[in-house]
């Protein structure tokens, strides 16, 4: 029997992560499980299960651990393997200067992008070390970029994933020796939720920035995933080189 490709997706509710599991799941011969912190409300993930067998949404909150052990558990028990992790789930609910900042908004967004990515990685990465891929995928950003550091008023979402980018390459740096792949991605500036209020926030006229669909996005991300065969890259959605 041909081997059957599994991916988990994370945040795949809404925006980016809807777009992957839709596409990912287009292909029959693919087995893909995405989470939603209320599966309840899901609708999109509910309507594409019931017209995609092989795709499985399952009730996940990347910063609680138990639940994406459970998710997790259902994965093992299911196939056993993880080819392709793709730590989407993140947030950037606001965009603030760190002279205005609250402490609070800092430490949510710390919360999700950053330990969320580590919650996910701790309880994945067994299931990633037994496939035949072994790819782990972060959804980073240009944003926490520090060697190409370029301003804009958005302390929480940036330093966060500035620690992303730290932990993202410590990752790489520990699986190395398994033959896990780690690549971090940079989505471009996309037209989800997310995005838009980033871009009411911001003045991005003189800035020469394309905006993209989610699913121009996960589409361009998904030839990436698909041809990496490294570690310790990050990526633009081109497939160019990204600035840590």
């Amino acid at each position: 029997m041909p081997h059957q490709k599994v991916y988990f997706v994370t945040g795949a509710n809404r925006g980016l992560g809807l777009a992957f599991v839709t596409q990912l799941s287009a292909d029959s011969s693919n087995i893909v499980y995405g989470t939603a912190r209320d599966l309840a409300s899901a609708d999109a993930l509910k309507k594409l299960a019931a017209s995609h067998p092989n795709f499985t949404p399952l009730e996940a909150d990347v910063v609680k651990p138990e639940t994406i052990k459970s998710a997790a558990d259902v994965v093992a028990k299911e196939h056993g393997y993880v080819d392709v992790l793709i730590a989407n789930a993140g947030i950037a609910e606001t965009f603030t200067p760190i002279k205005d900042i609250s402490l609070d908004e800092l430490s949510r967004h710390w919360e999700v992008n950053a330990k969320g990515a580590v919650i996910t990685y701790q309880a994945i990465r067994p299931l990633v070390v037994k496939s035949q891929e072994k790819k782990i995928i972060f959804i980073s950003s240009a944003a926490g970029s520090v060697t190409g550091f370029f301003y804009l008023p958005n302390a929480g979402y940036g330093s966060s994933k500035a620690a992303l980018n730290y932990i993202i390459r410590s990752i790489s740096g520990e699986s190395k020796d398994e033959g896990v792949k780690v690549l971090a991605l940079h989505p471009g500036l996309v037209a989800t939720d997310m995005g838009k209020r980033g871009i009411a926030a911001v003045d991005i006229s003189s800035m020469n920035i394309t905006v993209f669909t989610p699913e121009e996005s996960a589409k361009a991300m998904i030839e990436q995933i698909e041809k990496f065969d490294e570690t310790d890259k990050f990526l633009n959605l081109d497939g160019t080189t990204a600035l840590w």
